[in-house]
């Protein structure tokens, strides 16, 4: 099933967490699968479409297990991650880990502006500033 973000929310059970609701879009057996998995707690959007709610970021697909359960596929970012992790320290690490980010934002619905502010901000700390990172401030 298709899931698209519709909000997210701190959490009151677990403070420091964030919870996202989602709202799916499937088939008609996707959609009587998930209304059976979820029987009295199904909740709907206004506009008839069910909700999926969940602490996983960037979803983009429900899928469901052997036994009818939905869940959050997380597949792409558990694959970037064992990517990541098997590859040597160093610069092929770096920018194949750089490229993997942006394909995921790019996935979880981040604009290529919004990508490249988080970009900006997710420099070393070792790496200095340049004249074009600087904001005009103006004379003081």
């Amino acid at each position: 099933m298709k899931a698209t973000l519709l909000r997210q929310y701190p959490s009151k059970k677990n403070i420091g967490q964030t919870n996202y609701t989602y709202v799916l879009s499937g088939t008609p057996e996707e959609n009587a699968l998930y209304a059976e998995s979820q029987g009295d707690f199904l909740r709907t959007h206004d506009d008839g479409r069910y909700l999926f709610f969940t602490d996983k970021f960037g979803v983009t697909e429900v899928k469901f297990s052997s036994k009818g359960e939905p869940f959050a596929d997380t597949s792409s970012y558990d694959n970037a991650n064992s990517l990541i992790d098997q590859l040597p320290d160093g610069i092929l690490k770096e920018k194949t880990a750089e490229a993997m980010a942006q394909a995921l934002l790019a996935q979880a619905g981040f604009s290529a502006k919004a990508q490249a502010v988080i970009q900006k901000f997710d420099k070393p700390a070792s790496e200095p500033a340049k004249a074009d990172d600087a904001e005009d401030l103006g004379t003081l």
